[in-house]
């Protein structure tokens, strides 16, 4: 009786030997086909060329979210900017900040002419989704806001140069 018990432990203890240093050379068990073990380090082994795909897009993505986020930052700093310089100029004038716009930049806007509404509407026609009279419309209203863009660019630049605009906001170095 003691040598069933005997044997029946030895097996035991041989099973758990069996599992545990399976589990030491090759990791956790993930799957047994036809009595062959599939360790975790077996398929992190033939995955690590994917897992490396797929932390070069990772990183790749995160340098795209940090530029974008860079140039939110900009794009408002330049906004506010842009906004504290005419409303002081509009207060050394002693006008509203809208009526020193409508002064400085929408008066000064040239619409765009027949021909470079029909030349711009010929290079780029196979991008513009629509045809006829409603797509020269939104051509020259597309052209006349560059025209009102390039303006108020200028002039806000001047306003930089007269006020002497310091930005000390720095670009982020991008860890590689």
């Amino acid at each position: 009786r003691y040598t069933g018990i005997s044997v029946t432990a030895l097996v035991l203890i041989s099973l758990m030997a069996c599992a545990s240093a399976g589990q030491s050379s090759g990791g956790k068990r993930l799957a047994v086909v036809n009595g062959e073990t599939i360790t975790e380090d077996q398929v992190r082994k033939q995955a690590s060329e994917d897992l490396e795909g797929l932390e070069l897009r990772r990183l790749q993505a995160e340098v795209g979210f940090k530029k974008d986020e860079q140039s939110i930052y900009e794009q408002t700093l330049n906004s506010i900017i842009d906004n504290k310089l005419i409303d002081a100029e509009a207060k050394k004038r002693g006008v509203t900040s809208q009526a020193l716009m409508n002064t400085e930049v929408d008066t000064k806007v040239a619409a765009p002419s027949d021909q470079e509404v029909k030349a711009f509407y010929e290079a780029n026609k196979s991008r513009i989704n629509i045809t006829g009279d409603e797509a020269l419309r939104q051509v020259r209203l597309y052209l006349q806001q560059q025209n009102r863009n390039t303006v108020y660019q200028a002039w806000v630049q001047k306003l930089r140069a007269d006020y002497k605009v310091e930005s000390f906001m720095e670009t982020p170095r991008i860890q590689i």
